[in-house]
């Protein structure tokens, strides 16, 4: 489809031809960056040019430049054929060496002949560039010229490197590309392409990417937009209003007259989907993948699933291709890599400046009237400005007269065509083609107009040519929308509202979505509020929201922005009428549906309490606040400062937020705790809703304008905390680690430095609070550098206050500090934890095991702080055990003390930290009292558990292997508490056979099976690190632990770990048997569906590389079992196919047994067309040739592959998939076997055909999916 050849480029004139050359030279240097100011080219082909038609100079610091050999290069350009005869004629005439050769000679430059009629083989090149340097001979310092000969060949792949230089060809020759440009005045075909661009300070752009929503000037705007786009891979959205200047802002994007570094043009390919484009997008953007070619694709009028699909194909690995794709007032998800920009209205100023440059004559009044009257859309502007008289002044006219001029546009008055129009105008878009048949709607829209079906469609068309209506395909839409809305409103007023109503329920759900979200766009009108107010009603359409299905929410969604209380009032209504159970039955996509509405309804502080409480209750139907669940998501984003898509009063989410945290819920606490944690949130903010509702004017929600606005915010903020840190309960504990851990984001405002410190010194007036000095550390450490000195020596005297000074509150701080992350205690002693990590690990590891040590001799606190030390995966327990037993004067006692305080802690909050520690210190001190602990912990139940961490932390030996061995064999459950085994080395002291007798009972103990492999597997890992082999009897153990295995996906986390464990055994040599074993495990595990290759792509592929034998006799020997093993080898976008692992020698091994069938099954399975390595082009697999050389049936083999070519999982074309791989078999069109041949060729032509057929069929299905408006 995107292909030039020769013949194309052969075709070219004079002046073409050297455009050509000169554009793509301009393309190369485009392309790395370098200004094509370098590039100089003009005149008359074939007029006396001294030798050189284009001329390219690269700067000074650039020898050479990819088609540039040399740093000047001269090209002579010639639309003419140019045999061995004529070269020397052309460089020396009359027998003269040109000057211009001369001074390439001088330069040590290039000198280059490009003809369009030459056509060279190999030898006829070798010879035109024989004949070049025969022409230089006796020329002094010939030998410091590069030459070289470009036939049209050699032109025509120069082309194929720049997509958007392969349209302009295309189109040159006549022969474009249906729907798609090169480079050129898209927005305005009627004007150059090098017409000025009015940019203003006026337009504004949002770059979605930005938390703070902030406008740039468009200049900005362009080139922000160009960096977002100029890596390959990228996928950028612009949308707006229509009218608004989008596509001509793209056609900017490669305009180098604007703003700092152009986007190449030669690389752009362009198409409006109203243009209908054949191919496709998808095609051209899956073929420009597969052949791996840089392009950007611009798609304009692009719907959203057409974009979501266009940026999965950019999205592959080796894609080096860039989408931009247009559309107006889009509001539905985008995939997540997408970088959306937006543009806002034009101002009157620009419009008026625009309408002006347009219309010379017309008066700046009449500008003026003709820009307000357009409500920032410049194409309503320009169409208006169009039919005003020259030097008639129109600022007098009112906005109907003028509309009316708009709809006439110079024509009679027919009022036949207003009323189609109008009724037209009361969907978002219709089907325009069709009278009669399931698909037509024109009949429908003729009876609301009072005229034949006919007629209607007489209609819609003098309306797509008067530039009311626009297409897509056989949808048409009445456009732009602020017309569309003003005769949409006139129609309502001009009918019965409730036959409307009817006519529109009784039609298709597609019309009836469609006249909805016509109908919220008219907020204004009393007739379309008066139809919202009756769907609302409770037993109307819409009234029930609890009954509502996907077709019902859309309608409600659509017509909010028309009574948004009467909507509330009827969500209100029917969630009343639930329980919390009957919620929780709702589907999620209902749940999540309706809060989306119902946070679009919290916008007006009117009606936030409500909303947000009928929000809540949805979030608790079945969701859990841990940042995973929407909805509660949905109900945080309420309370941020910025992009909150609310208008209530801080007073309003304040009480919220005190109502959530002193509620009887454990799910309203936490949720409070997130909403002021987003309430107390500075930096990083973002959102990903919509704000907009209908046509109603909205912006972002509250923002502080002003110093005493913030500090009105982040001051109430600060009093919820101060209320609810007193309490004594776990929330208080929460809230005051909730204000540590945003001490650091509130300190970015600067006037909110002082009353952070005022709280944080009164909550630790009360008690130490260990996190609070914490966070204090934390902001000195990393000062923002804007600080008073008043401000520094307040947080330095703070810092002080809350120092931990006793020995409780150094043991809370520093052993009890999650992860033990606290900063240093001293000023001066900053202790470089990121330069130097594990000194800062050694360092607070000794500070911990100190403060264990001073404990050992402090019973009173010892007494208090043990529940807290046996509690909670803390950072410290470990090393202040250990301290706590080299200071404890009897041992015994304070041994009995710490298991009391373990066994007395609750089961899920233990931590044997401190017992481990305890230990540790005492087994290079008084070996046989560990030994006797150790023992008596295996007859305490509540210490059982905590006995493999123990062990391990101590460093596991015989004795505590064979304790291990015995607490697995009397308490099989506690088999994943065993997991601890496989980190830190645990098991390398072990002897194998030791660790093999303990994985043994592990493995059979339940879900012990994963925890076996996984401990195995650590060894395996640990050894090979270390260099050590992997020791025989834990090879021969782990065959049969994996022969134990029982494949299933649930276990599909085990690939890695499997995986390896094969390979080690392969690697030692195990037997084939073994192989055998596990292929016919899956093979049974297949059968009964318990296993999917794609869940164990490493476990497969290691079988085929290690086992080939064993799998292709196991899983491909038997036609009973190949129905369940072909699906192995099936292609995948996002894995390899492990067919390729085979080795060829097992290949011809295994095919020689029976030739005539085994080698097509396995051309069938291998992957014969697969990505090269260095990027997405397609070649064929090297065995392809030996398989087809080794066949006795050399058709059957090319039978097999042909009937592999359909990937059977694929994004974007299929047909250019196939027509992709279809290539490699080509060069088997030559082969020396004449059968094979001609077979090939045959089989070709039937793959071509129907690779067209099926890109016919998928070019109608993208634009039935594409070409609709919505």
């Amino acid at each position: 489809m995107l292909d030039i050849g020769s013949d194309d480029v052969a075709r070219l004139d004079d002046v073409a031809l050297r455009e050509l050359i000169a554009l793509l030279c301009e393309a190369e240097l485009r392309a790395v960056g370098l200004p094509v100011t370098a590039v100089t080219w003009g005149g008359e082909q074939r007029a006396a040019d001294g030798g050189v038609d284009v001329r390219v100079e690269l700067p000074t610091a650039v020898a050479r430049l990819g088609a540039f050999p040399r740093s000047i290069v001269g090209i002579q350009v010639k639309a003419t054929d140019m045999p061995r005869a004529d070269i020397r004629g052309e460089m020396r005439p009359g027998g003269v060496i040109r000057p211009s050769v001369l001074e390439l000679i001088a330069a040590r430059g290039a000198y280059v002949i490009a003809s369009s009629r030459g056509s060279c083989s190999d030898t006829a090149l070798k010879a035109r560039r024989k004949a070049m340097r025969e022409a230089l001979e006796g020329v002094r310092d010939a030998d410091k010229l590069h030459t070289d000969f470009f036939d049209r060949n050699r032109i025509a792949t120069w082309v194929r490197s720049h997509p958007g230089m392969v349209a302009w060809l295309r189109t040159k020759v006549g022969r474009p590309l249906q729907g798609w440009q090169s480079y050129a005045s898209w927005a305005n075909p009627d004007e150059e392409v090098e017409a000025p661009y009015i940019v203003t300070d006026a337009a504004r752009v949002f770059d979605d990417r930005q938390p703070n929503g902030e406008p740039m000037e468009v200049a900005r705007g362009i080139d922000v937009m160009r960096e977002a786009l100029r890596p390959a891979r990228s996928t950028v959205r612009l949308v707006g209003l229509s009218g608004t200047g989008k596509t001509r802002m793209v056609q900017a994007l490669f305009d180098d007259r604007i703003g700092n570094l152009s986007l190449n043009p030669r690389h752009v390919l362009y198409t409006n989907l109203n243009d209908e484009p054949n191919p496709g997008p998808v095609a051209l953007a899956s073929q420009l993948v597969t052949e791996g070619r840089s392009a950007i694709l611009v798609v304009d009028n692009c719907p959203p699933d057409l974009h979501g699909r266009l940026a999965h194909i950019c999205s592959q690995a080796h894609c080096k291709i860039s989408i931009l794709t247009v559309e107006y007032d889009v509001k539905d998800d985008l995939p997540e890599r997408t970088s959306v920009f937006r543009v806002e209205p034009s101002s009157d100023d620009m419009i008026v400046t625009l309408v002006r440059a347009r219309y010379r004559t017309m008066s700046g009044r009449s500008a003026e009237r003709i820009a307000e009257l357009s409500g920032g859309n410049a194409r309503v502007a320009l169409a208006l400005a169009e039919h005003v008289g020259v030097s008639e002044d129109v600022s007098s006219l009112r906005s109907k007269e003028l509309f009316d001029r708009l709809f006439r546009q110079r024509n009679p008055h027919d009022p036949n065509l207003l009323q189609a129009a109008k009724a037209f105008a009361l969907v978002y878009s219709f089907q325009g083609t069709d009278l009669a048949g399931n698909a037509a709607e024109l009949p429908l829209f003729a009876q609301l107009a009072g005229m034949s079906a006919p007629e209607a469609l007489r209609s819609a068309t003098e309306l797509r040519r008067r530039n009311l209506v626009q297409a897509r395909g056989p949808w048409r839409a009445v456009l732009p929308h602020a017309l569309a809305n003003r005769l949409a409103a006139e129609a309502l007023q001009e009918q019965s509202i409730e036959v409307l109503g009817v006519t529109f329920v009784e039609a298709s759900e597609r019309l009836l979505r469609s006249f909805s979200r016509r109908l919220g766009f008219l907020h204004e009108s009393s007739e379309a509020r008066a139809l919202a107010e009756a769907w609302l009603s409770p037993a109307s359409l819409i009234g029930d929201v609890a009954q509502l299905n996907e077709l019902g929410l859309t309608v409600l969604r659509n017509i909010a922005p028309l009574t948004p209380l009467s909507a509330l009032d009827a969500i209100e209504r029917s969630l009343g009428l639930l329980n919390a159970e009957e919620l929780t039955t709702k589907p999620r996509s209902w749940r999540e549906r309706l809060a989306s509405l119902l946070r679009s309804l919290a916008y007006d502080a009117a009606l936030f309490d409500r909303a947000i409480d009928l929000i809540v209750r949805l979030a608790e139907a079945n969701e859990e606040p841990d940042g995973s669940k929407p909805i509660t998501q949905l109900c945080e984003s309420l309370f941020q400062v910025v992009l909150s898509g609310t208008h209530a009063s801080i007073q309003q989410r304040s009480q919220c937020i005190r109502a959530f945290l002193s509620a009887d819920s454990p799910f309203r606490h936490k949720l409070g705790v997130r909403a002021l944690r987003a309430m107390m949130t500075t930096t990083g903010l973002s959102s990903g809703y919509a704000f907009e509702f209908g046509m109603r004017p909205r912006d972002y929600g509250y923002t502080p304008r002003t110093v005493d606005e913030g500090l009105a915010w982040f001051t109430e903020a600060l009093a919820i905390v101060m209320t609810f840190a007193e309490t004594a309960d776990p929330l208080g504990s929460e809230i005051k680690t909730l204000l540590a851990q945003s001490m650091r984001s509130l300190w970015h405002i600067t006037y909110m430095r002082d009353p952070l410190l005022d709280l944080v010194v009164t909550i630790a007036n009360d008690a130490h609070w260990p996190r609070g000095w914490m966070g204090l550390r934390l902001i000195q450490r990393y000062l923002e550098g804007n600080e008073t000195p008043d401000i520094s020596a307040r947080l330095a005297v703070a810092i002080e206050a809350l120092r931990p000074k006793n020995l409780p509150e150094l043991i809370r701080t520093i052993v009890l500090s999650p992860g033990g992350a606290y900063p240093s205690l001293d000023d001066g002693d900053e202790d470089g934890d990121d330069a130097a990590p594990m000194a800062s690990h050694e360092r607070r590891a000794k500070q911990a095991q100190s403060l264990g040590f001073s404990l050992a001799s402090d019973g009173p606190t010892l007494r208090v702080l043990l529940p807290e030390l046996v509690q909670g995966a803390h950072g410290r327990q470990f090393e202040c055990g250990m301290g706590l037993a080299e200071g404890a004067l009897d041992r015994g006692a304070i041994w009995h003390d710490l298991l009391e305080a373990f066994c007395n802690a609750a089961p899920d909050q233990r931590h044997a930290g401190m017992l481990a520690g305890f230990l540790r210190y005492l087994k290079s001190v008084d070996a046989d009292f560990v030994e006797a602990q150790l023992d008596a912990i295996m007859a305490v139940p509540e210490l059982m558990d905590a006995s493999p961490y123990i062990h391990c932390a101590l460093g596991l030996d015989d004795r505590g292997m064979a304790r291990l061995v015995k607490l697995i064999e009397a308490r099989p459950e506690s088999a994943r508490f065993f997991d601890v085994l496989q980190y830190g080395g645990a098991t390398a002291p072990v002897a194998a056979a030791s660790l093999a007798a303990l994985l043994d009972r592990i493995a059979v103990a339940p879900n012990g099976m994963r925890i076996a492999l996984g401990i195995l597997h650590m060894r395996c890992f640990h050894n090979r690190s270390n260099k050590r082999p992997f020791e025989p009897d834990l090879i021969a153990f782990a065959q049969t632990l994996i022969l134990q295995w029982r494949p299933h996906n649930d276990d599909q986390q085990l690939d890695y770990r499997l995986a390896d464990l094969i390979v080690a055994c392969a690697k030692a040599r195990v037997p084939s048997g073994f192989g055998r074993e596990i292929c016919a495990n899956i093979v049974e595990a297949c059968a009964k569906n318990h296993f999917y290759s794609f869940y164990f792509p490493r476990v497969v592929a290691s079988l085929y590389k290690f086992y080939p034998m064993e799998v292709l006799e196991v899983f491909y020997g038997d036609d009973n079992i190949k129905r369940f093993t072909l699906g192995f080898h099936r292609d995948s976008e996002n894995r390899d196919n492990p067919a390729g692992k085979l080795p060829a020698w097992a290949i011809h091994e295994w095919c020689s047994k029976s030739p005539a069938t085994r080698y097509p099954l396995v051309a069938g399975i291998m992957p014969l067309f697969g990505k090269q390595e260095e990027g997405p082009v397609l070649g064929r697999h090297p065995i392809a040739d030996e398989i087809l050389d080794s066949a006795p049936d050399k058709l059957a083999v090319v039978d097999a592959i042909v009937e592999a070519l359909p990937p059977t999982s694929w994004s974007g074309s299929r047909a250019e998939i196939i027509a992709a791989r279809a290539n490699v078999l080509r060069e088997w069109q030559r082969h020396s076997d004449p059968n094979v041949a001609s077979y090939v060729t045959k089989k070709l032509l039937a793959i071509d055909e129907e690779v067209a057929k099926l890109r016919a069929w998928e070019l109608e299905r993208d634009r039935e999916q594409d070409e609709r408006f919505e």
